[in-house]
């Protein structure tokens, strides 16, 4: 994990990972620093008037792509959120900005916050942006001039506040640090100097507060030619005759019987600050910490209460709840923490209503669940003691007026399916994740020699995610480490809930096993509850009420009255945003038993899977109609129980459930251009209905296999499960289908059934590169059945076909119609897939500006439906257009955009070698070919975009005169040139003729070469404007031929071009 700080207060730095780095330009800090401090998206074209104000629109934006690429090369660019209409800072918890810090910690500084303002006080290094500034942009200096302004009162706010509190505790020199500081910040602030002076005579420096005072006179009448106040005047005179006190009384300080705890709280910062933040706000009496049992609720409260203990000036005062029988019992223990004598002519009640009703405490009660009574205790103590804050910790609400709720989750933890850090990002990983540092600090307790490597890294990521970063589950299973490596730990907790115990003699029982957690929890459940927490265990990660209602069979009424019970008792987490439910994942392992005990699983597991399969086929209209944003993100909020649902299909091998869904999960992956996540989701019905003699003669098959086919093909490249059969042969096992049941199917009279076998025969015979039997295959389908999905699907097929046998303008038509279809159905990826093919094939016929057009429409669409291939591939093309137009700088951005993109995407190499590619191409343009090479080469490994690659080498090569290697690459192009149909790439390859026979001294040769590319139609689209290769080629070569032997040839290649 990559760490980036960005410090704001003195002159701006960056360091990644505790390292500084440099930015270049000094627009790219001052974009860098804007956009980490106002932490919002910004248009582009906001910035570009900001920073560039001068500039035309277009150069203004070239120049904003080239800061920004500055910015991301040296400081990376997950810490940036970043599309083709604006850029912003994203919110990440490895990005640190020491003012957007600062600013965070304001509010709890004016509630009095020691921690607080002294941290807030350590970030002021100086003043904003201190001796920084551009040419050149008015508005950005006006902003950092009111960022400047604000942030001195800010801090001047602060310090103030921490200079008193120091007066308070008596801390004189920190007292005076600070104040000397608060003058220096704004030497002309007369309170400043007030308070500087005041803290001299009571520290017995008379002399030093009058020299202050003095000092203060001079600075005054020097800058403003003005006179002190008469606050500042009565203070010096008051000094000077001793009237002043030298001394302040003694602070108290605090109470607690907070208990010592044997570990080191680890983790939660957020928690505690927002919690420390909740319990001393004005308008908060009583705050409930809820969760689970196991999630770290009482060590919270101890250690807020430790951070807040200042801040109640007579104590923090704590009570369990485990193991108290009654109300009675509670008020005894509630005297003894206090101190107090048992007055046995008073009521204890009273008592202790007496007590506390003129002091300002907090009072820590833990474990309420265990006392319901407590409850009503607390109210009365509330309503007796208007100085009293009550933070309870309990797993159920206490349900009192005036209660307000603080859930506590689990810890932060790593995706288990993330790929693991690098030898770098595992030192910070620790830092990052909360679940990962407790697990790691308990493992050392019990091994000290235990580290976090790359190949221990992704099982301790999944401990973390299995126990939902359950503190306790995270310790007992840290236990375990002085025998077991992670990956055998979690082995065993899959397999058995009871892993999880312990033998430590100082944790409570009810603490030293996940059952016991859990049981303790269950046995307060009545009946009912119990009965559907069993029910519930069937699905995962989130899930509605209207999948409660109906995958249970109770009514919306009963379902909506059982989850709030149960979330109100922290069985099930709520949340009220999205409406949604979830359950811990140990504590469905732990109901899931009793599911299976009862003998109700397989009931359940049905009504989920009928349940999920119905909600994605009502879903297909929804995701191509103007409601697709809300249904798009429903659907990947039920995704997983979606896959669960489909699995358990796939493994009965139910044709008929499987093809109810079957369109609406291609839908759904296509318009996220998700085609591996797709294809390894369709595979297992794919193979089990294969193997399925009665599903081999149903025409329906075809379906899934078309949709697995397809799903594979444009995952790009294809991948296969079983590494022993090769393509060829699962080809031929899916041909073998595909005529079966189109037999079947023409038997029947089944004309659906006959279009999707001779789809499936067109889709193979497409990948076979069999194209003309494709295009055949296909227009038997569409006669067979034309529906507008189906016309859609293979219009752009065959457009594709025709465009791979260079028949470019019959290809654009076919796009064209593919549109036409796609804008009838109102699924706008299709429409976005077929614009972007239009404009390929354009492009391919040399129009640039026609192209350009097509494909940012394409590209906007893309980018709104967040589909990273197609943004890709778009960026791919346009890159390459505004390469031939000469516009290197805007080339080199939309490079940069499309590989980032794939890359953040864990895209395969193969599917960013185009931009790859490109970026060679133009940084030979740029006149940096020493930079190009590796990419280029890079790109000849995976075997794809080559013949770009090839071209880049033939240059690098002719620069290096090493002409046996530009004649090894330009014989490789010409050998796939035929497969190539953009028409300014040829461009390139006669560029490439003419440099390696200029090199070779064919003078002859490289003339006619020359003299293609002066007469090529695409010549003066702008790159040579900027690339000067062929104008030096042509001195060169001219200059070493007579005149009339150079005329000829030059002839030759006109006739030829």
């Amino acid at each position: 994990m990559t760490t980036l700080h960005i410090q704001c207060f003195g002159a701006p730095r960056f360091a990644v990972n505790d390292e500084p780095i440099r930015v270049s330009r000094r627009k790219s800090v001052a974009l860098a620093v804007y956009l980490a401090v106002t932490g919002t998206p910004h248009t582009r074209e906001k910035l570009a008037d900001l920073f560039w104000p001068d500039h035309e629109q277009d150069k203004g934006r070239a120049s904003l792509r080239r800061a920004l690429s500055d910015i991301t090369g040296s400081l990376g660019n997950t810490w940036l959120a970043v599309d083709r209409k604006s850029i912003g800072a994203r919110p990440h918890e490895l990005l640190r900005v020491d003012v957007v810090r600062f600013r965070s910690l304001l509010a709890p500084c004016r509630k009095g916050s020691l921690p607080a303002m002294e941290e807030a006080v350590s970030l002021c290094t100086g003043s904003f942006l201190a001796g920084f500034n551009i040419k050149d942009a008015p508005d950005f200096d006006d902003w950092q001039f009111e960022e400047a302004e604000a942030l001195n009162r800010e801090a001047a706010e602060v310090m103030k506040g921490l200079s008193g509190r120091y007066m308070e505790l008596e801390k004189d020199g920190e007292a005076l640090g600070i104040a000397r500081r608060l003058v220096a910040l704004d030497p002309l602030d007369e309170g400043a100097h007030r308070q500087l002076m005041a803290l001299f005579m009571q520290t017995g420096r008379r002399d030093a507060a009058l020299r202050q005072f003095e000092t203060c006179k001079a600075l005054l009448q020097h800058e403003l030619a003005a006179e002190p106040d008469e606050e500042t005047v009565a203070l010096s005179e008051s000094i000077r005759s001793k009237r002043h006190p030298a001394k302040k009384q003694k602070l108290r300080l605090p109470v607690t019987n907070l208990p010592a705890q044997a570990t080191a709280f680890v983790g939660r910062g957020k928690e505690v600050n927002d919690l420390v933040d909740r319990i001393t706000s004005p308008g908060v009496r009583l705050l409930t910490l809820t969760g689970p049992g196991g999630i770290g609720k009482t060590r919270l409260a101890i250690h807020a209460g430790a951070c807040a203990a200042d801040r109640f000036a007579h104590g923090v005062f704590f009570i369990s709840l485990a193991d108290l029988a009654s109300k009675s019992a509670l008020v005894s223990d509630l005297i003894k923490a206090f101190g107090l004598w048992f007055d046995e002519t008073t009521d204890p009640m009273t008592q202790l209503a007496s007590f506390l009703r003129p002091r300002t405490l907090l009072l820590i009660l833990d474990n309420c669940e265990h006392l319901p009574e407590g409850a009503l205790l607390a109210a009365d103590l509330l309503e007796a003691a208007p100085g009293l804050t009550i933070l309870a910790t309990s797993r159920t609400r206490l349900m009192l007026k005036g209660e307000h709720l603080f859930p506590l989750s689990g810890l932060s933890h790593p995706d288990m399916f993330e790929q693991a850090p690098d030898d770098e990002g595992l030192k910070n990983a620790e830092g990052a994740y909360d679940a990962l540092a407790l697990f790691l600090a308990t493992a050392r307790m019990v091994n000290p020699d235990t580290k976090l490597t790359p190949s221990s890294y992704p099982a301790v990521a999944e401990l973390c995610e299995m126990t939902g970063g359950m503190p306790l589950a995270l310790i007992l299973a840290a236990g375990w480490m002085d025998t077991l490596p992670p990956s055998a730990i979690a082995d065993e907790i899959r397999i058995n809930l009871d892993f999880l115990k312990t033998g430590m003699q100082d944790l409570p029982p009810r603490h030293r096993s996940m059952r016991a957690v859990f049981d303790s929890s269950w046995q307060r459940l009545p009946g009912k509850e119990k009965e559907t927490m069993k029910r519930l265990t069937v699905f995962r990660d989130g899930f509605t009420l209207d999948a409660v209602a109906k995958v249970t069979g109770m009514g919306n009424g009963t379902a909506a009255e059982t989850t709030a019970s149960l979330a109100r008792k922290s069985i099930l987490r709520a949340d009220p945003e999205t409406g949604r439910f979830s359950i811990h994942p140990l504590l469905r392992q732990y109901t899931d038993e009793r599911l299976t005990a009862s003998g109700h699983r397989l009931p359940m597991q049905n009504a989920h899977m009928e349940y999920y399969l119905t909600l994605v086929q009502n879903r297909v209209k929804e995701l191509t109609s103007r409601d697709m944003p809300a249904c798009r993100r429903a659907m990947d909020a039920d995704i997983a129980n979606i896959r669960k649902a489909w699995l358990r299909a796939a493994s009965q091998g139910n044709l008929n459930a499987l093809c109810r869904a079957a369109t609406g999960l291609y839908v759904y992956f296509d318009m996220h251009t998700r085609y591996h996540e797709g294809e390894a989701l369709f595979r297992p019905a794919k193979e089990r209905l294969m193997d399925e003699p009665q599903a081999k003669t149903d025409a329906r098959l075809c379906l899934i296999l078309l949709c697995w086919f397809d799903m594979q093909t444009q995952g790009f490249p294809p991948r296969t499960q079983d590494k022993n059969v090769s393509p060829g042969d699962e080809e031929n096992k899916l041909e073998a289908i595909a005529r079966d049941t189109l037999g079947q199917a023409v038997k029947k009279g089944d004309d659906q059934g006959r279009a999707r076998a001779f789809l499936l025969l067109g889709a193979l015979a497409h990948r076979q590169k069999r194209h003309e039997r494709a295009i055949r295959f296909f227009r038997l389908s569409l006669a067979a059945h034309p529906g507008v999905e189906d016309a859609f699907w293979v219009s752009l097929r065959i457009g594709l076909c025709l465009r791979s046998l260079g028949r470019i303008e019959q290809a654009r038509e076919r796009f064209r119609e593919s549109h036409h279809w796609a804008t009838r159905t109102g699924d706008r990826i299709k429409t976005a897939w077929a614009m972007g093919n239009i404009g390929s094939a354009t492009l391919c016929l040399g129009d640039l500006d026609t192209a350009e057009a097509h494909l940012k429409e394409a590209a906007d669409t893309f980018q709104g439906l967040n589909a990273p291939i197609g943004m890709v591939i778009s960026c791919e093309e346009l890159g390459l257009i505004a390469f031939f137009k000469g516009d290197l700088e805007q080339a080199a951005a939309l490079a940069e955009e499309a590989l980032g993109i794939a890359k953040a995407s864990g895209f395969a190499r193969a599917r960013y070698q185009r931009a790859q590619a490109l970026k060679g191409l133009i940084l030979i343009a740029s006149g940096a070919p020493e930079k190009a090479r590796p990419l280029l080469e890079a790109v000849l490994e995976t075997g794809l975009s080559r013949f770009s690659a090839h071209l880049g080498m033939v240059f690098c090569a002719c620069r290096a005169k090493d002409n046996e290697a530009a004649t090894a690459h330009l014989n490789h192009a010409r050998q796939i040139a035929d497969r190539v149909h953009k028409t300014h790439l040829a461009l390139l390859l006669s560029l490439a003729d003419a440099s390696v026979s200029a090199m070779e001294k064919n003078n002859e040769d490289a003339a006619t070469h020359l003299s293609r590319v002066f007469h090529h139609s695409g010549f003066g689209a702008g790159l040579f404007d900027a690339w000067k290769l062929p104008k030096g080629l042509l001195s060169h070569v001219k200059s070493r031929m007579p005149a009339q032997e150079f005329q000829a040839a030059w002839e030759t290649g006109k006739q030829r071009r």
